[in-house]
């Protein structure tokens, strides 16, 4: 029997392989949210996404402010996000193609996402100058941390408090299925 820490890394290394070789050897940056950051550092150590896809050069977060992390030299790498479906995490993803402004990164965009993405959320990205450019759009339905072998977490402090505190009826509702998802 497969482990869960082992079953998400496999996930993960084996996504972030294949998609990092759709850009034919390019170079990449890949772009986490806090959310998938976890969810990553769980199970996979950096010298394992090295090893299975040599062609990430970087890693970052899409919320650190654009100037910081896309210097020059990088502007010419592909860029793969791997965010929770969350319009933060999107719109931040989306600004670094922001009209008006030159795009962060010139190559290939790859979008993996930890679950599904709402329709509202891919018509942003339906309509953002990116679009011409995305050659991946991916659910892994992978939106846990893997603490241990079989231990996971759903990342959610609030879900006590949401589920058993003082609230209307219709907000337990939504958490409970915003859990479920």
């Amino acid at each position: 029997m497969q482990c869960l820490q082992k079953s998400s890394r496999k996930t993960l290394l084996d996504t972030l392989a294949s998609v990092s070789k759709t850009s034919g050897g390019a170079r990449a940056v890949l772009l986490l949210d806090q959310h998938t950051t976890r969810v990553l550092s769980a199970c996979v150590k950096v010298s394992q996404l090295y090893d299975v896809a040599p062609e990430i050069a970087l890693v970052d977060s899409v919320q650190t402010a654009r100037a910081k992390r896309a210097p020059a030299a990088l502007a010419s790498m592909d860029a793969i996000y791997l965010l929770t479906p969350t319009e933060h995490s999107v719109r931040s993803a989306l600004a670094d193609f922001a009209p008006g402004t030159e795009a962060a990164y010139s190559g290939s965009v790859h979008f993996v996402f930890t679950r599904r993405l709402p329709d509202a959320l891919l018509d942003l990205v339906r309509a953002s100058p990116a679009v011409g450019r995305v050659r991946t759009l991916r659910e892994l339905h992978l939106d846990f941390v893997a603490l241990r072998a079989n231990a996971f977490s759903l990342d959610a402090p609030s879900a006590l408090r949401d589920l058993f505190g003082p609230r209307d009826p219709g907000a337990r509702a939504a958490e409970l299925q915003r859990l479920a998802e």
